[in-house]
């Protein structure tokens, strides 16, 4: 670590909840803190603040952070790992420019973390593993929630003397509900469907939303549905049968056929939007009766509307035409001088372990006499046999790194872009590519801007307009 300029030295430190504690990370971090001086560090910590949940502009120590980056006052910073700094793909990205931009120092504290590149392409590909773990622990997350929630409309949520919380139906909302469900299970037409659902939950005073959750929510036949098959919930009091349930999702299928679309494409469009004129979160405002569209709820923004479905084309049409046109040459050129710096970093490596074992080899010769036995020629044996097997394996990874000379970098591009062509119709993995490929997608009245990531592997260039 460069202990040389005036700059001062960062030391993040996040947990996701107040329970979680926080020695781990400064236990760390202790060896590499106790090496710079103590006027010259500064500690960030955001305390409860889920990256998972809270974004990047509202985690206050953070951002007080990167403001001090963009200054150009720190030159250092220590962080116990890449999830410490955001989970989301873009996000991490975003804060791996601006880090590469000032020519930051970055030191990860944590055994299994590996050291940061400088490269953005890297950089880029470890944000969507972190990424990908954010989303399995937010799936654990969302099963324990959908057993135990915190609340739930028509549910009394009372702790025993044992310990072991139960759901009791509500008196109040208990009758309402089952009449709702009773109901919308025998309906047989668009407009019955409607009728009744609108009666009932204004009845029960709630939202279009809210309703259509509570029906499509088998919590209240004392159920969870997990892998497709629904499993009996012991604390859970059921207001309806299953039976009635069942019925019910049968009636969503067929509202989804009568719409014309199913439920769950009002809340999935590929990418979110961000309103062009305004720069905050577009809403999405959809109802049974209607095509689901995103519009700015600021001001005098309410005229700038879109529909989900028509982003969702465009969207699909730049994702296309950026895959066929990858620009082979500059993966090539980035990949071969990411590879050509790694073989000297680790000859750097294997020379400085060579050295060592031939010193320590010199002094064990000149040490102990031949036939010499005890305890520290065992242990002198063993640092010598370990420097050479270092030596050794260090070798190997120089010698597969160096066979990545002669990949065929035009080929495996041919294998990608046929493999992602072959995915366009996989929405899961549309809205992943989405997310990695665009910065932002910008919507403004006449026209949508779609900002780029990685913009010199991208023929058409940073920032894209298409006009809606």
């Amino acid at each position: 670590m460069n202990l040389d300029g005036g700059t001062y030295y960062a030391f993040y430190v996040r947990v996701s909840t107040d329970a979680q504690d926080e020695r781990m990370q400064h236990a760390a971090a202790e060896p590499i803190l106790r090496q710079v001086p103590r006027d010259r560090l500064l500690v960030f910590v955001d305390h409860g603040v889920s990256a998972a949940k809270v974004p990047m502009s509202k985690r206050p120590e953070l951002q007080r952070m990167l403001t001090l980056i963009r200054s150009g006052q720190i030159g250092t910073l220590i962080c116990y790992e890449r999830d410490r700094l955001a989970r989301d793909p873009y996000e991490y990205v975003e804060i791996a420019k601006l880090l590469i931009s000032r020519k930051v120092e970055v030191v990860f504290t944590a055994a299994s973390a590996r050291a940061f590149e400088g490269n953005l392409l890297v950089e880029g590909i470890s944000a969507i593993a972190a990424g990908a773990e954010a989303q399995a622990i937010q799936r654990r997350v969302s099963d324990a929630v959908k057993e135990y929630p915190a609340q739930l409309f028509g549910y009394k949520r009372i702790r025993g003397d044992d310990g072991y919380v139960r759901y009791f139906r509500d008196p109040r909302h208990a009758d309402a509900i089952t009449e709702m469900f009773g109901d919308i299970s025998s309906v047989r037409s668009f407009e019955e469907f409607m009728a009744r659902f609108e009666s009932l939950r204004r009845i029960l005073r709630r939202t279009e939303a809210q309703a259509l959750k509570m029906l499509q929510n088998p919590f209240y036949a004392g159920h969870v549905r997990r892998y497709g098959t629904y499993h009996s919930l012991p604390h859970v009091e059921p207001i309806i049968s299953l039976e009635t349930f069942t019925a019910v999702q049968e009636k969503m299928t067929d509202l989804a056929e009568w719409t014309g679309r199913a439920l769950d494409q009002v809340v999935e469009g590929i990418i979110h939007p961000i309103c062009g004129l305004c720069g905050s979160a577009m809403a999405q405002k959809s109802s049974v009766g209607h095509e689901p569209r995103y519009e700015c709820r600021r001001g005098g923004h309410r005229a700038n509307i879109i529909d989900l479905a028509w982003l969702d084309e465009v969207v699909l049409e730049q994702i296309s035409t950026r895959v066929a046109e990858l620009n082979v040459d500059a993966l090539r050129q980035t990949c071969s001088g990411f590879i050509r710096r790694h073989i000297r970093k680790l000859e750097s490596e294997r020379f400085r372990v060579i050295e060592e074992c031939h010193e320590k080899s010199l002094a064990f010769a000149r040490r102990f006499s031949p036939g010499f036995d005890n305890k520290l020629v065992e242990h002198a044996l063993r640092e010598i046999e370990s420097l050479e097997v270092q030596s050794a394996s260090l070798s190997e990874k120089i010698q597969q790194l160096q066979a990545g000379y002669s990949l065929d970098i035009t080929g495996l591009m041919d294998l990608v872009q046929h493999a992602l062509s072959t995915r366009m119709q996989d929405k899961g993995a549309v809205r992943s590519l989405a997310s990695m490929l665009f910065r932002q997608v910008l919507v403004f009245p006449d026209r949508i801007e779609l900002l780029a990531y990685y913009s010199l592997f991208l023929n058409g260039g940073e920032d894209h307009g298409a006009t809606a």
